[in-house]
C-alpha cells in the first residue's frame, strides 16, 4: 500500500481500536460486578475523558494531515524519458497488448495453467543513463580502408574534377554491372575525399540487390552515429528533417552502397557542406547527382591485377582475363584460386573456367562456381552456409551458424578468405560476402539445410539481442553499448525475428525463439524498432504464446 494512505488510514485504525478497548472495559466493568471494578477501579471513571482526548487528537492530527497533505495517490505518475516497459498478457479467448510507462497487466479470469488466478506483471525500466554525446564519436568515422586498386586512375580523377568543381554539393553516383569494381571505387574516392570532410564519413550497404533498406533506416543510420539514444519520429517528413538538422553545418560525406534505384536515395539528399556518393547497379539520374557509367576493367589492367595476384599465371593472363569478361571480382576470384591450387596448372584452370564459361556465359559466375568446386566438401557446406547473413558478420556468429568450436570457425573462414570467396574488414574484424557471391551460394543451398542454417543464424543472434538488452539495463555508459551492439547487427537481427516469425507455425524451436524476440529484447527494441514494427513483435510473440498455452 502507498505510504500515503498508510499514513492517512493509522489514525482512523488506531482511534476504532483504542474506542472499543475502552468501550469494552467500561461495560465489563460496570456489567460484571466487583472483582473487574476493582481491578479497573482507577480507570473507570476516566475512560470517558480518555476516550475523548484520544478522538481530539485524532481530529487535530486529521486537520493537520490535510493541510500538508502529499498529490492524491491517483495522480498520474512521471516517469523519466527512455524508461518505457512493455507488458503482454491474455488467454485463449482474450490477449492484451500494452506498451508504456510502468504498465501493469492483469489476468483477473485466469491463465492457461490454472483457473480462477490472477497473474499481475509489473516491469521496472533500468535506470536511465546519462547523457554523453561524446560517447558516439567514434561511430562517426566508419569508412572501410581503401582497396588497393589497379586502374581506375582515370575514372578517380574525372570524380575528383567534378567534385571540386562546384562549391555547392555535388553527389557521384557509380553505376554498372555486378563485379565490375564500383564499391572498390568508390572506397578508393571517399578515402581521397576524407580529409575535406573531417567531421563524419558514413559508410552504409544498402542492400540493393537482396532485402533494399528504406530511406528511413539509411536516415535513422546518420542520426544515431551522432545520438545512440535518438528516439525517433514514425512521421517520413519529421524525420527527414531531423537527418538534415543533424547534418547541418557539418563536413560530413555519406557513401551508400549498392542502392537499389533512384527511390531509395533521393530523400537522403545531404544539406550543402556535405557530400554523398552512391553505387548502384541501376541507371538513374538525379538533378544533384553526377553520374558515371563504370566500365569494365582495359585488358593491360585486367593482366596487371591477375598477375599482381598470382604471377604463376603468366603469358595465360590474357585468356583468363577475357574469360572473366575483364570484370575485376571473377579477376579476383580466378587469381586467388589459382594461387591457392597450386596442384591445378594454369592451363588445367583454364580449361575449366572456359567449360564454366559455356554454360554461364557469365565471367562472374564462372569464376565463383570454379571457386567452390576446387573446395573441399566441408568447405563448400561452411561457404553456403555464410549465405544465410545479410550483411557483415562476426567469427562468432560464423561458429553458431556453423555449430563449431570458434577456434575452428577461424580457421575456416582464414581458408575461404584466401579464395577470395569471403571479404574480410581488418579495422572492424568483420567478415562479409560480395552480393553476387551471396546470391550464388543460396542458390547451392537445397531448402533442408537452410532451414538449419536460418535456425542456427536466429538463435545466435536471439542471444546477441538480449546481449543488447543487458547491457542497456545496466544503465551509465552500458547503455551505449549495449545500443551500439544492436546497431552493429541490426540487419542480422531483423533477418533472424522475420525468419522466426515465418516459421512460428511449423517449426517448435522458431516459435519459441519468436517469444523469446520480444521478450530479451524488450527495452533495446522498444527505442530502436519503429512502432508499427515493434507492435507487430509483439503481436506475433503473444499469437506463439496463445497457441503454445505459454503463461
Amino acid at each position: 500500500m502507498p505510504s500515503a494512505k498508510r499514513r492517512k488510514l493509522f489514525p482512523l485504525v488506531l482511534t476504532l481500536s483504542l474506542t472499543l478497548s475502552a468501550v469494552v472495559v467500561g461495560l465489563l466493568g460496570e456489567a460484571f460486578g466487583t472483582q473487574l471494578q476493582e481491578i479497573f477501579r482507577p480507570v473507570l471513571p476516566y475512560w470517558k475523558w480518555v476516550l475523548g482526548g484520544i478522538i481530539t487528537i485524532n481530529i487535530l492530527v486529521a486537520v493537520w494531515d490535510r493541510w500538508h497533505a502529499d498529490a492524491p495517490d491517483d495522480a498520474p505518475h512521471t516517469v523519466p524519458s527512455n524508461q518505457h516497459n512493455i507488458s503482454i498478457g491474455g488467454n485463449t479467448t482474450n490477449s492484451l497488448i500494452t506498451t508504456g510507462d510502468n504498465n501493469e497487466v492483469s489476468q483477473a479470469q485466469g491463465d492457461f495453467v490454472k483457473g480462477n488466478k490472477t497473474e499481475i506483471h509489473h516491469h521496472h525500466a533500468p535506470k536511465a543513463a546519462s547523457r554523453k554525446p561524446q560517447a558516439a564519436i567514434n561511430l562517426l568515422h566508419q569508412l572501410p580502408a581503401a582497396p588497393e586498386l589497379v586502374g581506375r586512375g582515370d575514372d578517380i580523377n574525372e570524380l575528383l574534377a567534378k567534385l571540386n568543381h562546384s562549391g555547392v554539393t555535388i553527389s557521384a553516383s557509380v553505376q554498372g554491372q555486378g563485379g565490375v569494381g564500383k564499391t572498390a571505387l568508390a572506397l578508393a574516392l571517399a578515402n581521397r575525399l576524407k580529409a575535406k570532410y573531417p567531421d563524419a564519413q558514413f559508410f552504409l550497404d544498402l542492400q540493393g540487390v537482396t532485402n533494399p533498406l528504406t530511406p528511413a533506416q539509411a536516415m535513422a543510420h546518420v542520426i544515431r552515429s551522432y545520438d545512440l539514444e535518438a528516439k525517433l519520429p514514425d512521421d517520413e517528413a519529421l524525420l527527414t528533417a531531423k537527418y538534415r538538422s543533424v547534418l547541418h553545418q557539418q563536413k560530413a560525406l555519406l557513401l551508400w552502397d549498392n542502392a537499389r534505384d533512384k527511390a531509395q536515395i533521393e530523400l537522403l539528399q545531404p544539406p550543402e557542406g556535405c557530400v554523398m556518393i552512391v553505387t548502384s547497379r541501376q541507371q538513374f539520374a538525379l538533378p544533384w547527382l553526377h553520374a558515371k557509367a563504370l566500365q569494365v576493367l582495359p585488358r593491360d589492367q585486367s593482366i596487371a591485377l591477375l598477375l599482381k595476384l598470382a604471377a604463376r599465371i603468366g603469358g595465360a593472363a590474357d585468356q583468363i582475363a577475357e574469360l572473366c569478361g575483364d570484370l575485376p571480382f571473377a579477376l579476383t576470384l580466378a587469381a586467388s584460386a589459382s594461387a591457392e591450387t597450386p596442384n591445378l596448372t594454369v592451363t588445367r584452370y583454364i580449361e575449366k573456367l572456359a567449360a564454366q564459361r559455356l554454360q554461364t556465359l557469365n565471367g562472374v559466375e564462372a569464376s565463383l562456381r570454379l571457386s567452390y568446386e576446387l573446395l573441399s566438401a566441408s568447405q563448400q557446406e561452411y561457404w553456403r552456409a555464410l549465405s544465410v547473413f545479410p550483411a557483415t558478420f562476426d567469427e562468432a556468429a560464423a561458429a553458431a551458424v556453423w555449430d563449431i568450436e570458434a577456434d575452428a570457425a577461424c580457421d575456416v573462414l582464414s581458408e575461404l578468405i584466401k579464395f577470395s570467396l569471403v571479404e574480410f574488414d581488418d579495422q572492424k574484424q568483420r567478415y562479409h560476402l560480395h552480393d553476387l557471391a551471396r546470391e550464388f551460394a543460396r542458390e547451392c543451398t537445397n531448402d533442408t539445410e537452410r532451414a538449419i542454417f536460418r535456425l542456427h543464424h536466429a538463435a545466435h543472434y536471439c542471444e546477441v539481442l538480449s546481449e543488447a538488452n543487458e547491457l542497456y539495463k545496466q544503465g551509465e555508459a552500458a547503455v551505449m553499448q549495449g545500443l551500439s551492439l544492436y546497431d552493429m547487427e541490426r540487419d542480422n537481427i531483423l533477418a533472424g525475428q522475420s525468419w522466426v516469425a515465418a516459421q512460428r507455425e511449423h517449426d517448435k524451436q522458431a516459435a519459441q525463439l519468436c517469444i523469446d524476440y520480444a521478450n530479451s529484447g524488450a527495452f533495446v527494441i522498444e527505442l530502436r524498432l519503429p512502432r508499427r514494427k515493434h507492435i507487430l513483435w509483439l503481436t506475433e510473440a503473444l499469437a506463439v504464446a496463445t497457441a503454445l498455452q505459454a503463461r
